[in-house]
């Protein structure tokens, strides 16, 4: 699912099954700095909504003033 930038391809997210697309986001997110004990499932369900029910939101923002943000087809830190 990583794009060559180090982000997310949406497409290739949103084709696995749901429990799996969570996994994924959460490591990634630890991935980006969130700390583990500050990483919530409702952030992940945040960063699973930007797969899956994007419709032109704003950014998520993650513990640690991380702020991922889908643009098109790619979900990106920054």
């Amino acid at each position: 699912a990583r794009d060559p930038a180090g982000g997310l391809r949406v497409a290739v997210l949103a084709a696995l099954p749901a429990a799996l697309r969570g996994r994924v986001l959460h490591a990634w997110a630890r991935e980006l700095g969130a700390a583990p004990a500050a990483l919530s499932h409702r952030h992940v369900e945040a960063l699973d909504a930007l797969v899956t029910a994007w419709r032109g939101q704003g950014p998520t923002f993650l513990p640690g003033g991380i702020r991922v943000a889908r643009h098109g087809g790619h979900l990106g830190a920054g």
